[in-house]
């Protein structure tokens, strides 16, 4: 149990130690949601910040065979779960078949989902869209629903797309003939203020075929309802002549076409084609129009940017000269659109009709309504003949650019690439990756990647050790300060990190707005033998990397061999991921879960001395954290063998440093078993620590039977339970 101990930092002033919980049942659990021998299991993989969530219990027959899926919200407002979905006749098979699933709730309690048509005893009959109000326990079937989107046979289909924080959704319904015969899509939108769904997109005219096919697809929709889509273009019963790309305001309740249209944009036959690629919270989308010549010859793509406010489509992307062919050619695309409107993307270059001479890669400002080439150019990034090739690998909110640019030998020969930042503020870009020495080729060859960039600009990546002139000899990592402008190594090295050769290979895999970054360094034998890996943190404040996990011991075969891995780091730092435990040279055993203290560089293994976490037979233990919070609080399970023999039950526990351990159960107001439960096995979701959800095992339940938990934070602690976290443990820590 909890250690009663003042939290030090201001970072934890808000939480108690002595905190103490109300456990609640969520799921269905009656007797069609009840198996032979009394299996019952409840799935969930949604929980709001405000204790709202949804998810799935299994179905069973008077046989106890498996029947399905019904879908349930769990109310935190009653702390009762509500049965949603459709369940009539058109929805439920004659032998009590059905089939729901929940795809978003609201912060409100707001769901949407879809539930399986069913003809007869299971046979497939569609899908039908649904919406649950919860101020009424009400689920209404939304999408478009009349005789044109239904067959003869009831076969009818639709799907939503997206939802929106207010509870709009964005769908399609298929379109049929006969008893199921496709006869196109048309998307619509539904509003829950006026529990209405209204058909979107373009219709008639060019965008229906003779016999009334049409297809309107939704590509996006924001925050704020804004949807983006594309409509078909026909002429005839149903020869294709593009599509039409357009966005729904759904205050105004209008239509307005994106895309750029006429002129090269249009065939002298009417082919158009303009397609909705990204769009962000401030309704900006940015997209590409196709090129023609002729009746519809395809010569290329224009990117475009769409602008909600002046309600206009401009042409972005690097155009003329050498990003344009000697008949017109010009291929554009787009990899980043960020909330401010700033576009990353790239241009082809040409020679001669349409002879690719690489890429360059370009920003585009809507402020300035400009664009920006962004790469390395000039020198060692410029064949002979012009080529050139770079990519953008990431973008942040400030307009931050973190990309690579190929080196080039004679007139296109590849020989490496360099990694580069670009500042918008100052519209430069400098070179970022560890260069010369062991990272350079004798012939120049040198290769480098980014992995990650934060909001700060910060960005991690790796660069290649080179010998002779380009043979591979391991890679190490770095971080690169925008603020500085420096490029610091960030990897362990020496020892058993470096070969006899020095071979080196590490890895980034987190980094956090602080710009910490988790990585991993390989342990190597001899000239280049993998022995397993090491995880560690940089810190970028000191410039220090530390090791992290779990090492020596039963964390170490007898040859060194070691496994850790991190698999979570928060904004403060804190880590946790787990080590593998061995016998031997390197037969596993299980492995161990620990958590990186930043503050004293601890590494800690939460489930060190707990009694009955390891098989004595074979010193087997098993511990995973599932969660770490934004607090520090690690949540996790380990396996629990009762008298260190067989069989194995998960335990679920939560862990702070400065708390120390408890099993879950054990902050359960007045005990696990007063309040019907028997065991808690995986926490799986958590908000804030104030709600904590995961599967565990009610009073009688066994072997695969799964309800879901739901502990919800007491303010004010029984005086039993306060009694209870009375005792003080000892911290557990190991390096």
């Amino acid at each position: 149990m909890f250690a009663i101990l003042t939290l030090a930092g201001a970072a934890h002033a808000s939480y108690s130690p002595t905190w103490i919980y109300q456990i609640n049942r969520a799921g269905l659990y009656g007797p069609e949601h009840t198996g032979s021998a009394g299996l019952q299991i409840s799935f969930t993989n949604t929980l709001t910040s405000t204790g709202w969530m949804v998810g799935r219990s299994s179905r069973f027959s008077g046989t106890g065979a498996n029947n399905g899926m019904d879908t349930w919200c769990f109310r935190p407002d009653t702390n009762s779960t509500i049965q949603i979905g459709l369940i009539d006749g058109d929805h439920t098979g004659s032998s009590g078949f059905r089939s729901s699933i929940a795809t978003f709730v609201s912060q409100d309690g707001m769901a949407v989902g879809q539930t399986q048509r069913i003809a007869s005893v299971n046979t497939n009959n569609g899908q039908s869209a649904w919406f649950y109000f919860p101020s009424t326990d009400l689920t209404v079937r939304i999408g478009l629903t009349d005789s044109t989107h239904t067959g003869s046979s009831g076969f009818h289909f639709t799907r939503t797309t997206a939802v929106s924080p207010s509870g709009q959704v964005a769908g399609i319904t298929y379109r049929y003939t006969g008893v199921d015969t496709d006869n196109g899509i048309d998307a619509w939108v539904f509003n829950p203020a006026t529990n209405s769904t209204l058909q979107i997109g373009y219709t008639g005219g060019v965008y229906t075929g003779a016999l009334g096919r049409q297809v309107s697809i939704i590509d996006h929709q924001n925050q704020a309802g804004q949807i983006a889509g594309t409509s078909n273009r026909y002429a005839g019963v149903a020869a294709l002549r593009g599509q039409s790309s357009w966005v729904f305001d759904p205050v105004t309740s209008t239509t307005v076409q994106t895309g750029l249209i006429g002129g090269v944009y249009t065939g002298s036959i009417g082919h158009q084609f303009s397609s909705n690629r990204k769009q962000n919270e401030a309704g900006h989308i940015v997209g590409w129009s196709r090129r023609y010549t002729g009746m519809s010859t395809h010569n290329g793509f224009d990117m475009w940017m769409y602008d909600p406010f002046t309600n206009t489509t401009i042409p972005i992307g690097l155009t003329g000269g050498a990003y344009t062919g000697s008949e017109g050619r010009q291929d554009s695309i787009d990899n980043f659109l960020n909330q401010s409107g700033q576009v990353a993307g790239r241009s082809q270059r040409f020679l001669g009709i349409s002879l690719s001479n690489g890429h360059d890669t370009w920003i585009y400002n809507p402020t300035t309504n400009s664009t920006i080439q962004t790469n390395l150019t000039g020198g060692v990034y410029t064949g002979s003949e012009g080529y050139q090739v770079a990519f953008n690998n990431a973008q942040n909110a400030a307009g931050h650019v973190a990309g690579v640019s190929e080196r080039i030998s004679g007139v296109n020969l590849a020989v490496g690439q360099d990694t580069w930042f670009y500042n918008p503020a100052t519209n430069t870009t400098v070179q970022t990756n560890l260069t010369g020495g062991v990272y350079t080729g004798s012939a120049g060859y040198q290769y480098s990647q980014n992995n990650l960039l934060n909001e700060a600009g910060r960005v991690a990546g790796w660069s290649s050790r080179i010998t002779g002139v380009s043979t591979d000899n391991g890679r190490d990592t770095w971080a690169y300060d925008p603020i500085s402008n420096t490029t610091v190594q960030t990897n362990l090295t020496g020892g058993v990190y470096t070969g006899s050769g020095g071979y080196q290979v590490a890895f980034n895999s987190h980094q956090n707005e602080s710009g910490q970054i988790a990585g991993v360094s390989q342990r190597i034998i001899g000239a280049s033998d993998f022995n397993g890996q090491d995880t560690w943190i940089y810190n970028p404040v000191t410039q220090t990397t530390v090791q992290t996990g779990l090492s020596g011991g039963v964390h170490a075969g007898s040859q060194g061999y070691q496994i850790s891995t991190t698999q979570f780091q928060n904004e403060s730092g804190f880590a946790s991921g787990f080590s593998q435990r061995f016998t031997g040279v390197n037969t596993q055993i299980g492995q161990d879960a620990w958590y990186f203290d930043p503050i004293t560089q601890d590494t800690y293994q939460p489930t060190l001395g707990i009694p009955n976490s390891i098989r004595t037979s074979d010193n087997f233990a098993f511990s995973s954290i599932t969660r770490l919070s934004d607090d520090g609080f690690a949540l996790g399970y380990y396996s629990y063998f009762a008298g260190g023999m067989n069989p194995a039950v998960d335990r679920a526990f939560i862990f702070r440093p400065d708390l120390g351990f408890s099993d879950l159960g054990e902050l359960v107001d007045g005990g696990l078993s007063a309040a019907g439960w028997n065991t808690l096995l995986r926490p799986q979701l958590e908000s804030m620590m104030e709600y904590i959800v995961g599967e565990g095992h009610t009073t009688g339940q066994s072997g695969n039977s799964r309800s879901i938990f739901v502990m919800r934070l007491i303010p004010a602690p029984s005086a039993s339970a306060l009694l209870a976290l009375s005792a003080v443990i000892t911290m557990r820590r190991r390096r």
